[in-house]
């Protein structure tokens, strides 16, 4: 009789997925650390991840920087003058 109990008891709690879920900030942090693959597969999982996924802010959390330099570019002056670098 009292197993009963403790299982109506446990039916009525939120799981620990649920309460995660239910948190937009929690689970943006943990969809920050997934590879990308991962999270093309999870946007089939809910709408809600979706939704969160394709945000412009969770693209821009996940790259800040969007257009990175590909190579460093170097211009040499040529004013006639000879710089010397000497030990001291």
């Amino acid at each position: 009789m009292r197993i009963k109990k403790k299982v109506a008891r446990v039916a009525n709690q939120a799981t620990s997925a649920e309460i995660v879920a239910s948190i937009d900030d929690l689970l943006i942090h943990i969809l920050l650390l997934l590879p990308t693959r991962s999270l093309v597969l999870f946007k089939s999982v809910l709408r809600h991840w979706v939704a969160l996924i394709t945000n412009s802010k969770f693209s821009l959390l996940r790259n800040p920087y969007p257009n990175p330099a590909t190579g460093l570019y170097l211009q040499r002056l040529a004013f006639g003058v000879e710089i010397s670098i000497c030990p001291s």
